[in-house]
């Protein structure tokens, strides 16, 4: 069981129960920008569309993350995680490191100039992705994927 400790007008220390903490996965994450690309695209409103592909770049960066930790380096090392497991190191596909690395840089590069995260310098402020924008980053994302998983 887990619990969470929260404040209720200012008094602190209330224990209560909680739910369990977010296990982000790759089909997890996959449906939540799945939802962000389509909400983009069924927008009428182009401040809400702009919300909708921001979310849609921050699932992908945090796709990105776990993609490469789960898969790409087999979870030879996790995050908070002490130790490495050694045993599957040789799960990595090192011959096709190279494609994934290159598709995965660069989508998640430009994914971090789209989010609140980061701050961006004034002449980039202007430059808004479009859902298509977001949907063909997306799809080169999952051939990567698939390429490297079927390499």
């Amino acid at each position: 069981m887990y619990f969470k400790i929260s404040e209720d007008n200012g008094n602190k220390g209330f224990i209560v129960p909680g739910r369990h903490p977010r296990w982000d996965t790759i089909s997890k994450i996959s449906g939540r920008i799945n939802s962000a690309l389509q909400d983009a695209k069924a927008s009428k409103d182009g401040d809400k569309c702009d919300e909708h592909v921001q979310r849609g770049y921050s699932l992908v960066r945090s796709w990105c993350e776990v993609f490469v930790e789960m898969e790409v380096f087999a979870g030879v090392s996790q995050r908070y995680q002490p130790n490495v497991s050694m045993a599957n190191l040789t799960k990595i596909k090192v011959g096709l490191l190279p494609e994934v690395i290159d598709t995965v840089s660069r989508v998640f590069n430009d994914a971090c100039r789209y989010i609140d995260a980061h701050s961006q310098p004034l002449v980039t402020l202007g430059t808004r992705p479009t859902p298509a924008d977001l949907e063909n980053d997306w799809n080169e994302l999952q051939a990567a994927r698939n390429n490297y998983r079927n390499g």
